[in-house]
């Protein structure tokens, strides 16, 4: 896990995340933020990389979100899973970050066959994975403005990004196939690109 305050230090890893899903990796896509304020942490996941990028800290220093992450988010490319992924698109937008590519968990659950509805990140973690996922209310509404983020917030906010992407390939896996097989993961995921309201 990568925690990035500056476009300096986002560079790389983000560059290391692009790479990832022009080689086919699916990215996972979460923010957390403080009640009534824009997203103050992005998450994003691929392969065994999770870059959380602390937006609220270049925000405060009055600086634009890295034209990285911008490039990263736009790629229509690279396809973006994750549960409320709209709801995290029109967070963004709050930032003038447009995010396309994006794929709801829920819709991906409904079409391998999990009758999931409305199911969150948790649920979704537990019925696919058999995989307990904290979600502490006390971590979730806590403080993601603060100083320093807590190993605890690290580690929470990255498991969400994570997750989503676990989650997506383990669905994929089981998908019914027809005599053609099942295409590989991403191409899957395509028909259902930017079909979460507020998102494209």
């Amino acid at each position: 896990v990568v925690v990035v305050s500056t476009a300096a230090e986002a560079e790389a890893p983000l560059a290391a995340l692009r790479a990832a899903c022009a080689r086919g990796a699916l990215l996972g896509l979460d923010t957390e933020w403080v009640r009534g304020a824009p997203p103050a942490l992005v998450q994003l996941a691929a392969d065994d990389l999770c870059v959380l990028v602390r937006l609220d800290r270049l925000r405060r220093r009055g600086e634009p979100p890295p034209a990285a992450l911008a490039a990263l988010l736009d790629d229509e490319a690279a396809l973006k899973v994750g549960v409320g992924i709209g709801g995290d698109a029109r967070l963004l937008g709050r930032l003038g970050l447009r995010t396309r590519g994006c794929v709801e968990l829920q819709l991906v659950a409904a079409r391998a066959g999990f009758a999931l509805s409305g199911a969150g990140l948790e649920r979704l973690a537990a019925e696919v994975l058999g995989r307990h996922l904290s979600k502490d209310a006390a971590l979730r509404c806590g403080d993601w403005e603060a100083e320093e983020l807590s190993e605890a917030q690290v580690t929470y906010a990255a498991a969400d990004a994570a997750v989503a992407v676990a989650i997506a390939a383990r669905l994929h896996a089981h998908a019914p196939s027809d005599d053609v097989g099942t295409p590989p993961l991403c191409e899957w995921l395509a028909p259902l690109r930017d079909l979460a309201h507020g998102t494209g």
